[in-house]
């Protein structure tokens, strides 16, 4: 794969004369956001993936190549790519409405962008082996984002050499050009034509426009101060709970904190918040059979300032291959985080998964340094995460807010100087693990009981409950397929012990 060098940078003159043209696909002075359109029901998260461009630099000479910014392409286990946009590395625009995209392999996709409805051309050729026509199919007045425009609806068609058609995903699948804002719906051309073949994680998928930087219109990037946006009222309501073992040390810990903005200053460079903390830490530890419980209790006045920070701020997914560093592998989610009422867009941080290193000619080598997927959401702050190292946790969790007249979640309760927490009722064991054949859930102390255990796989579906009315409770797990599960053991006042469960 060729790696291109940006050129120029933008100027003025160019991104005039180059937005006069009707149905331009694509624009240099603004940022598109495209959010992955599902292909099936059984798409989840993954499908409310958000993806960015923008274009970083641009050359003009007969025809204006543009230069999208690069990100992160997992193309195998040990190969990263970075030097190309999701759209693909380059888009040449011609004078006469052709628009020039191309795959990681350079070839060529040709979109005709002043094509007339029913008119058609071939798009993308593979030595005679594939060839895809392109038709516009549709030319009609619609809306999307609150923006009224003519929108020019292209589909395409798979033949082989002789002209015969084929089947292929891609003849399910079309892409939309706007008058005067570029794309509505896309594809990671980078990948065109390829379905689900040579490709590691993201196959080709058609993707719907979700935000506009110019005008500022749908979904924006998250930024610091976005994740940050608390008003005077705000209460936020967070739990951290953690299990560690090692050296004949068992402990575990749990974190209960409140946090209610009392106090908001706007400065040109950061926020100031003056904010009312109320704070349970609880602390149990084994060592040579001894038990030892530490309670601390915090009901203050804390003030925090919040900067800028360029490294969250930069576009989701967006790297430096210049860099023997990631400078920014975030990416972008607009779904809903706790239940289906809810829209929130969040930005999942997974630069703690990979410390990139050339390894050979293009390809990048990933080392992978955690598991720990950071979430930060939109005026509800983070992260929170769930993150695991050799039995041992720890996690993170928002479980109550109230913003304005908005309220989600099960409020914590902290009464300074009484214990929350006892430990009679949290001492509850799930063994063996690894298991097999059975497990079994013991609880050290009655007072717990009753409770009730629930099992996911690591898709998040329920695959197995069981009430809990004994201090030991035998499961059956002979029906369930080897790999990493997570169970909770929940009463009636909250969860008990969370954690993972691995079926051999």
């Amino acid at each position: 794969m060729k790696r291109y060098q940006l050129l120029y940078p933008l100027l003025l003159v160019f991104t005039i004369s180059l937005q006069a043209q009707d149905y331009q696909a694509i624009s240099s002075n603004d940022i598109s956001y495209f959010a992955v359109i599902p292909s099936n029901s059984k798409d989840d998260a993954a499908n409310r993936l958000v993806r960015a461009f923008k274009i970083d630099s641009i050359h003009v000479n007969s025809d204006s190549v543009f230069f999208p910014n690069p990100v992160v392409h997992k193309m195998d286990d040990n190969c990263f790519y970075l030097y190309s946009s999701w759209i693909g590395p380059k888009i040449i625009v011609k004078e006469d409405g052709t628009n020039i995209f191309f795959n990681k392999e350079e070839d060529s996709i040709k979109i005709e962008t002043l094509a007339e409805l029913n008119e058609t051309w071939t798009s993308y050729q593979k030595e005679d082996s594939l060839i895809i026509k392109a038709e516009i199919i549709n030319w009609d007045t619609t809306s999307f984002l609150g923006i009224t425009d003519t929108v020019k609806t292209i589909g395409f068609q798979a033949y082989d050499e002789n002209m015969d058609s084929l089947a292929h995903e891609v003849n399910e699948m079309t892409i939309a050009i706007s008058k005067y804002h570029g794309f509505v719906r896309t594809l990671n051309f980078y990948l065109f034509p390829l379905i689900g073949e040579d490709v590691f994680v993201h196959p080709l998928k058609q993707y719907e426009l979700a935000g506009l930087s110019q005008p500022d219109v749908g979904l924006d990037n998250l930024t610091w101060f976005d994740i940050h946006d608390y008003q005077i009222g705000d209460e936020i309501h967070i739990l951290f709970e953690s299990e560690s073992s090692g050296q004949g040390v068992n402990s575990e810990e749990t974190t209960k904190t409140i946090y209610k903005y009392i106090g908001r200053s706007d400065f040109e460079d950061s926020i100031q918040y003056t904010i009312h903390r109320k704070k349970h830490i609880y602390s149990y530890s084994t060592y040579e059979g001894e038990e030892y419980i530490t309670n601390e209790y915090y009901d203050d006045t804390i003030s925090k300032k919040i900067y800028p920070n360029a490294f969250f701020d930069a576009l989701p997914e967006s790297v430096n291959p210049e860099s023997n560093l990631i400078d920014n592998y975030q990416r972008m989610f607009a779904d809903p985080p706790y239940n289906e009422s809810d829209g929130n867009v969040s930005k999942r941080d997974l630069s703690n998964l990979y410390l990139f290193i050339p390894i050979e000619g293009d390809c990048w080598g990933a080392q992978f340094s955690s598991n720990e997927i950071k979430r930060y959401l939109k005026g509800l702050g983070g992260p929170y995460y769930y993150y695991t190292n050799q039995g041992n946790w720890e996690s993170r969790d928002l479980v109550y807010y109230e913003k304005g007249d908005e309220t989600w979640g099960n409020p914590l309760e902290i009464n300074v100087g009484i214990d929350q927490i006892n430990s009679k009722e949290v001492r509850v064991k799930v063994i063996p693990n690894p298991a097999s054949e059975r497990i079994s859930v013991r609880f050290k102390y009655p007072d717990a009981l009753p409770a009730g255990f629930k099992l996911f796989n690591n898709q998040g579906r329920l695959v197995k409950t069981k009430n809990l009315q004994k201090k030991i409770t035998e499961l059956n797990i002979l029906n369930l397929s080897r790999g990493i599960y997570i169970y909770q053991i929940i009463n009636k006042k909250g969860f008990l012990k969370k954690g993972k469960l691995l079926v051999k």
